[in-house]
């Protein structure tokens, strides 16, 4: 299972998103564009609402939006505000490269803010409305004479004839209006709308011309079935390390039934109970795995839990796990490490996981609880994972190569390096890839 870092918890100044009008994306119109906008990756292009062109965008249900990145830096396209949680697994671009570009569809109505996890005073707004649903009103009556609608949804009768007419409520033959909508008389080329708000038939007919008649159908909004509650589960940590040291919180959010079904894309946050401080907010990935490293570990006592708000199931929490954090004497200079990277496969393909492993150790000794960084390419090489070594200083990576074409890859492992062990590096491997069938 791929286990990755969503979102950091960093401090930034207010963002203020200035509404812009656009032309909402239609059937006409199904596609939108938005630019990540250049010289964006220091702040200030907030102030100015120069983050995103445009930063709110209102598109209806059905429309796809697409990102490109016209900056000469890495962003990221994610969904959800930094102030409010953070990321809500709605969409996420993941690392986005300058020229690259990311698109999403939205099929529900709502607000989506969106924000770059990199740099997050960079932020936006698509708005998503349902279409109105259409009558035309032609010489023979009403086209379609029935509409079927869900609550809530608005109903636009367009003038498509060259005579007046009304749209009223009611029935020519059962007491004649009913006062729940009336346009009273229209002239061709305009049109008149109402908004149901409650299921039900609605006869309506043209007072002008009563042997025109039609019906709105209105059926409650299709809710979402009873669902298997959730279960939250915390891998046990570990509970005695050194200041200093690093820790992974590491867990899965599925059902609680016999399936156990996993539950992708929900957000869950790393709490601690004295301070009942969230630590970190995360998102949980197609298996349902969600993993966070605590890094620089300082001296104390520390009661971690991660919960679950709510979302897609009920809110639930997992089981309370103590991480003491032991003193230790502070070097005058910091101890030489050493990473070494296991042999890597001579070859694999695109899609199947890869485990990397190796280890590090400092004058002989095991060196645990530090974060390794998996990097991957060259010019720059990019991240590609990352894992925290165990009490005898080994650690294991599980990296899926996708969505690469075929080719060799520079790989090597890091250690950053603290206060008691300087950063190191292992040589590089070349793995090659292939595409072609086992």
């Amino acid at each position: 299972m791929n286990i990755m870092v969503v979102a950091t918890i960093l401090a930034l100044a207010g963002v203020v998103a200035n509404m812009i009008a656009v032309p909402a994306a239609s059937a006409d119109n199904p596609v939108a564009k938005i630019s990540n906008l250049a010289n964006t990756t220091m702040p200030g292009c907030e102030g100015t609402d120069h983050c995103f062109d445009p930063s709110t965008i209102i598109v209806d249900t059905g429309a796809e939006i697409v990102w490109s990145n016209d900056d000469t830096a890495v962003h990221t396209i994610t969904s959800g505000a930094l102030r409010n949680g953070g990321p809500d697994g709605i969409f996420d671009s993941g690392l986005l490269g300058p020229g690259a570009t990311f698109s999403h569809a939205f099929s529900g109505a709502g607000e989506y803010p969106y924000f770059c996890i990199l740099h997050p005073w960079m932020a936006g707004m698509v708005t998503v409305q349902d279409p109105p649903t259409q009558v035309t009103m032609i010489a023979g009556g009403y086209d379609p004479v029935t509409i079927t609608v869900d609550t809530g949804r608005e109903v636009v009768w367009v003038n498509d004839d060259l005579l007046l007419h009304t749209v009223t409520s009611g029935s020519p033959n059962d007491g004649g209006p009913d006062g729940i909508f009336n346009s009273g008389p229209f002239t061709p080329g305009t049109a008149f709308s109402h908004a149901f708000t409650e299921a039900g038939e609605y006869p309506y007919f043209c007072v002008l011309h009563p042997w025109l008649t039609g019906r709105v159908v209105v059926q409650e909004m299709p809710g979402s079935s009873e669902l298997p509650e959730a279960q939250l589960t915390l891998d046990p940590p570990a509970t005695q390390v050194l200041e200093g040291d690093s820790v992974l919180i590491s867990g899965r959010l599925a059902t609680s039934d016999d399936q156990e079904s996993t539950i992708a894309g929900q957000t869950v946050l790393v709490r601690e109970e004295s301070t009942n401080a969230t630590l970190i907010t995360l998102v949980t990935d197609d298996d349902g795995m969600f993993g966070w490293v605590l890094t620089g570990i300082l001296q104390g006592s520390y009661e971690v839990y991660v919960s679950y708000e709510g979302g897609s199931h009920d809110e639930t929490e997992s089981a309370r796990y103590s991480i003491v954090a032991n003193p230790q004497d502070i070097p005058d200079e910091p101890s030489i490490s050493s990473v070494t990277l296991g042999q890597i496969p001579e070859a694999d393909h695109t899609g199947e996981p890869v485990v990397l492993t190796g280890s590090l150790t400092s004058g002989g000794s095991a060196v645990p609880n530090r974060v390794i960084w998996m990097y991957g390419g060259d010019d720059p090489a990019e991240i590609i994972g990352y894992g925290v070594t165990d009490a005898q200083g080994n650690f294991a990576v599980q990296w899926m190569r996708a969505g690469l074409p075929e080719a060799d890859l520079e790989i090597y492992a890091a250690f950053g390096g603290d206060s008691w062990y300087a950063k190191s590096q292992s040589p590089n491997q070349t793995a090659t890839f292939s595409d072609a069938a086992c």
